[in-house]
């Protein structure tokens, strides 16, 4: 897969632009990033140089030309036309780099806990590995790859490092996920939540 251009839209601080950029250290790849929040945007001018830039509006409105790759993390589960959203992406670039949380599980549904994202994080949809799949094809995404992230693990882990006490909960939880991980990941998702998809799709 050749890449020339990248496309981060919902970039967010746009730490996740920036580190791509660093870890591919290619000079011939131009990153863009687009985020409707001016807070994000203003943060995200901390991490912008002459190969990453980033823009305070709809890249769908916007004159940038399709890019190679698309990147939509932890984005379409806050847009309440998500299908209209995924839509759009698949006829705007060739590749696609989509990261999904997993906010339906077992314990979610049996605490009856599974609208806390739309509270605490805004999210307005909610999935399984199985659904969000679905709606990627559903929207004429061809899947090429995907496999499981953990970022409660690996949130927690940053938050150690830099010295930010970690939630009694979300450490407990953890220590759950964990060893039960190691026999199995789709399991311990399915079970225990905390992860999220990583997919590419074309």
């Amino acid at each position: 897969m050749q890449v020339k251009s990248v496309v981060d839209v919902g970039c967010g601080s746009g730490r996740a632009l920036s580190t791509m950029c660093d870890m591919l250290g290619s000079s011939d790849i131009q990153y863009s990033g687009f985020d409707l929040s001016s807070q994000a945007i203003s943060l995200s001018q901390q991490v912008a140089s002459h190969q990453v830039k980033f823009y305070c509006c709809d890249f769908f409105e916007s004159d940038i030309e399709c890019p190679d790759l698309l990147l939509a993390l932890d984005v379409f589960e806050h847009v309440p036309d998500y299908l209209g959203f995924l839509a759009k992406c698949q006829v705007a670039a060739k590749y696609k780099i989509y990261h999904i949380p997993l906010d339906i599980f077992v314990i979610s549904v049996l605490l009856g806990d599974v609208s806390r994202h739309r509270e605490n994080i805004g999210h307005l949809h909610y999935f399984t590995v199985e659904t969000a799949l679905e709606t990627l094809q559903c929207t004429n995404h061809s899947i090429i790859e995907w496999i499981y992230t953990a970022p409660s693990i690996a949130y927690s882990q940053c938050k150690k490092q830099a010295g930010i006490k970690v939630p009694l909960k979300t450490t407990f939880a953890n220590m759950i996920r964990r060893p039960c991980s190691w026999v199995s990941v789709p399991w311990s998702a399915r079970l225990f939540g905390g992860y999220a998809l990583l997919v590419l799709a074309e």
